[in-house]
């Protein structure tokens, strides 16, 4: 029991204090190592998700387009995925911590008291950026879904 709190713990800030000892030595082992392993391996799981959405789409585009065009389609989804990436950092770390890259902008800028949301640090604050961005986007190009 106390393995399972020490490899457990440090990896997220729940706190297993809280859940009954009984409960967790009435588990069987191989849902005891599922836990373990959802805390160690769950914060890649997304990564590779995501890795497969762009890979199978790249592929896709390739089997049934010539070389050159291929490229320059991978070209232009690097460049496209870089871009949402940087610009939803950005704005999550700016609004969510109030820095950029370490730097303090609202306390340059004279607002000391600036208040910081906590929501957008969190993969929420991601959604919402995301959600933004493509308003954003089409209502300059006046795109509207049928």
């Amino acid at each position: 029991m106390e393995l399972f709190l020490k490899i457990v713990s440090p990896i997220q800030s729940y706190d297993f204090q809280t859940f009954s000892h009984n409960l967790l030595l009435t588990l069987p082992a191989s849902t005891l190592i599922g836990v373990i392993l959802f805390f160690v391996l769950g914060a890649f799981v997304g990564l590779i998700i995501t890795n497969c959405i762009v890979m199978g789409r790249l592929e896709a585009y390739a089997m049934g387009n010539k070389p050159y065009d291929s490229v320059l389609d991978a070209f232009g989804n690097a460049i496209g995925y870089g871009w949402i990436i940087i610009t939803v950092a950005f704005f999550r770390e700016l609004l969510g911590s109030g820095s950029v890259l370490g730097f303090k902008v609202f306390e340059f800028i004279g607002w000391e008291n600036f208040p910081t949301n906590g929501l957008m640090v969190d993969s929420v604050g991601a959604f919402i950026i995301i959600g933004l961005i493509i308003w954003i986007q089409r209502s300059i190009s006046g795109y509207v879904e049928n």
